[in-house]
């Protein structure tokens, strides 16, 4: 018996040794490349878009997208509020807040994105960045209903941002927003320890 109880300490004890051991420098250094290509999404933004929650059913809003280099520009932090105003009053509402990350994982080659929405939903999906595009999509529903966004730079550096639904491999844009860069702020924090 305490033979397998020295066992499991040891065996524990060199779990937490090679958890605490820096990752191979290969990996380090991938990560450092891909996250460096996001590199254009950091700052202080600020525009106007639209939405279409139903057909027919064209809502506009103000947009603020806060985007944050953490860890040594290991994951990028984007923070969005978006505000429409209640038809016939003064009053503002939140259509959407979302805090999102995205990293990259070198051993499968592509990037994550996991967003988190105010109502505590949390959807995670594979992204990719191809010629100044950066996109990501997400299966919804029991039909096998796409969503996909991407983000692109415009005109004098604007962010565009749109966002399409498919059911039958036809793509219909039910988002768009552009964005204006305010700040550059976050340059600190990407290569503050």
């Amino acid at each position: 018996m305490k033979a397998m109880i020295k066992t499991i300490v040891a065996a524990a004890v060199l779990i937490s040794v090679q958890a605490q051991l820096p990752p191979p420098r290969e990996a380090v250094r991938a990560n450092e490349v891909e996250m460096r290509k996001l590199e254009f999404l950091v700052g202080e933004w600020r525009g106007e878009g639209w939405g279409e929650p139903a057909p027919g059913e064209r809502r506009p809003f103000d947009a603020t997208e806060s985007v944050q280099s953490r860890l040594n520009g290991a994951v990028l932090v984007l923070e969005g509020v978006h505000r429409s105003k209640v038809p016939g009053k003064q009053a503002e509402v939140i259509l959407h807040h979302g805090l999102s990350v995205i990293s990259y994982d070198p051993q499968r080659k592509h990037y994550r994105f996991e967003a988190h929405q105010m109502d505590g939903r949390l959807e995670e999906s594979p992204a990719r960045l191809s010629n100044g595009v950066f996109e990501w999509s997400a299966r919804e529903g029991p039909e096998g209903a796409e969503t996909r966004f991407s983000i692109r730079l415009i005109d004098k550096g604007d962010w565009h941002q749109i966002g399409e639904f498919s059911q039958d491999g036809n793509w219909k844009k039910f988002f768009e927003m552009t964005l204006h860069r305010v700040s550059s702020r976050g340059e600190a924090e990407r290569r503050r320890p």
